[in-house]
């Protein structure tokens, strides 16, 4: 995968949008979900496929 950098900024509701780009790479499809994962400096975001 391509390495890259997206800068986004959360909105008053604590949200962030996922680019495309992010989307497409990592099969991340619409009502999909995904963990988030603290981590020492950041957060990982990891898809969470559910049967």
């Amino acid at each position: 995968m391509k390495k890259f950098v997206f800068n986004r900024q959360v909105d008053v509701l604590g949200r962030i949008v996922l680019p495309i780009e992010l989307r497409h790479n990592l099969g991340i499809e619409a009502k999909d979900t995904v963990k988030l994962i603290p981590v020492e400096n950041g957060i990982l975001i990891v898809p969470s496929k559910q049967n």
